[in-house]
């Protein structure tokens, strides 16, 4: 295998590794507005990596290293574009299960909201208070936001158009448990 094929193999190798542990790891301000931006920021790899499958695929022989490196390439953009938030967020919402439902039972054993938000501290918020559902912040990019919410009702996960507030779509990802996008 030529060396410029084997540099965009071990690249787009580092990107998929990259994105999977931005996307399921961690759940810091950082990496929220991190994974909010990662499909943007992975624009630009994709260009890098698009035109560099090219040359390899002009300059390299054989041929079958590049054109399978060109496929890779826009099938992993089409991963980041379309697939990895939601896959993202259930593999990141399993890896941190239980301490999402302490969290949600600590609040739902307050009855007061001044406990409630004391016990979030930053780290999630009341979405509503009858029937109590609370939010869980996963992802900020620009325009949108990306929650994890837990709701006993089901109620998020069929928003009546025209949509109340900036609930665009939900996924389910177990028993009571919600991916909701947001949008401005």
């Amino acid at each position: 295998m030529p060396k410029l094929t084997k540099f965009i193999y071990a690249t787009l190798g580092l990107w998929l590794s990259s994105t999977l542990l931005i996307y399921t790891f961690g759940y810091s301000e950082a990496i929220q507005i991190l994974r909010g931006f990662w499909p943007l920021l992975s624009l630009l790899t994709t260009a890098i990596l698009e035109l560099l499958c090219v040359i390899a695929f002009f300059s390299d022989r054989p041929k079958l290293w590049a054109a399978w490196a060109i496929f890779l390439v826009a099938l992993t953009t089409v991963a980041v574009f379309k697939t990895f938030g939601s896959w993202g967020a259930w593999m990141h919402f399993h890896i941190h299960k239980n301490r999402y439902e302490t969290t949600v039972k600590q609040v739902l054993a307050i009855s007061t909201d001044e406990e409630r938000k004391r016990i979030c501290t930053g780290d999630c918020w009341l979405y509503s208070n009858e029937p109590a559902r609370v939010a869980f912040h996963y992802a900020h990019g620009f325009l949108n936001w990306h929650d994890i919410i837990y709701d006993p009702t089901g109620m998020v996960a069929r928003p009546d158009p025209p949509y109340d507030g900036y609930l665009v779509a939900t996924d389910h990802l177990t028993g009571a448990w919600f991916f909701c996008h947001f949008a401005d």
